[in-house]
């Protein structure tokens, strides 16, 4: 059970979570000193309930997305390309305002800013090279993006 939590995966239930919780809990002896078997950290770990990132970890991925925007903006773009940025940086925002780094809603984004959003999507739900999850068929995908 630890080893399959340690992988990561979509989704961790909270009957799993208690069990770890309770191995940490348990001491072993060590010649005269005592230790539990699991640290706080590894605890923690364990215990994320999807993926592989805590929170503090996610946060700082999130930004990710903050430092390529700033980068983009700094190049000098040709005109035609010039929007480059907005399109790059929104990748990870979602139409109903849940993404980041922005929290845009579909009406606070250009239409190419939209498609890219959409097509991240459908690339990490159909992504095969994922380790904590396995890629979702078409249809599956399909439904879930409609």
């Amino acid at each position: 059970m630890l080893e399959k939590s340690n992988i990561g995966g979509e989704f961790l239930d909270d009957e799993t979570k208690e069990r770890i919780r309770q191995i940490g809990q348990r001491k072993i002896r060590l010649g005269a000193q005592e230790q539990s078997i699991l640290s706080d950290d590894e605890v923690k770990n364990l215990c994320i309930s999807r993926g592989t990132l805590s929170q503090d970890e996610r946060i700082i991925i999130n930004g990710h997305m903050v430092q390529t925007i700033k980068m983009l903006e700094a190049l000098p773009f040709p005109r035609n390309l010039r929007r480059v940025p907005e399109y790059a940086g929104g990748h990870h925002e979602k139409m109903d305002g849940s993404g980041y780094p922005k929290g845009l809603y579909a009406g606070d984004m250009s239409i190419p800013a939209r498609i890219m959003a959409i097509a991240d999507v459908f690339e990490a739900l159909t992504a095969s090279d994922r380790p904590y999850k396995k890629a979702k068929p078409l249809s599956l995908t399909l439904k879930i993006m409609s």
